[in-house]
């Protein structure tokens, strides 16, 4: 019975491994893998173009040739453009007046006192900080600053830690314009 039972696994074995081959009746060749296409035009990014076609840039409109080998010179062109570019960015940066950053908590606790001792201490101390408090009841936070890069907001914790124990660095919205005065 063992016989039968291991010639039958046996043959089972040799027919679930082996290859199958199929016949094409039909013709119709598979296309090699190296023939791969795919349509990515949906990924790339649009750029509105209603702007440079509406009005033409004298600056673009006239294209020189080199004098050498008689191609269009269209460096100049994309200069032009780039610059276009450039100044729409200037332009959105100036109207951005909050961004992601980072805050130092100073202090976090339940006691008026010592919040009004820590916050004239800041004020007496760190005047170039902008000193953000909130309460929350029953807790009081001081938070200080508005760093745009964390190695500032950790130069000035390496300062108020020896006055608070407790400081950390917190990422919070900041006020661009005060970030960019800190010195």
């Amino acid at each position: 019975m063992s016989r039968f039972f291991i010639s039958g696994l046996l043959i089972f074995i040799n027919f679930a491994c082996s290859n199958k081959i199929t016949s094409s009746k039909s013709g119709n060749k598979e296309t090699p893998i190296t023939d791969y296409s795919e349509d990515l035009a949906v990924f790339r990014p649009k750029y509105n173009q209603n702007n440079s076609s509406s009005k033409p840039n004298p600056a673009t409109s006239t294209k020189s040739k080199n004098s050498e080998t008689g191609v269009p010179n269209t460096f100049n062109d994309q200069n032009a453009e780039a610059e276009k570019v450039l100044a729409e960015i200037i332009e959105n940066n100036k109207k951005n007046t909050s961004g992601r950053g980072f805050r130092i908590q100073v202090f976090s606790g339940n006691s008026r006192e010592d919040f009004e001792n820590a916050k004239s201490f800041l004020l007496r101390n760190f005047e170039e900080l902008e000193i953000y408090e909130s309460y929350s009841q029953p807790t009081y936070t001081i938070k200080v600053g508005d760093f745009v890069q964390y190695t500032d907001a950790e130069r000035y914790q390496r300062d108020l830690k020896g006055r608070f124990n407790t400081t950390r660095i917190v990422g919070d919205k900041i006020n661009l314009k005060k970030a960019l005065n800190i010195k």
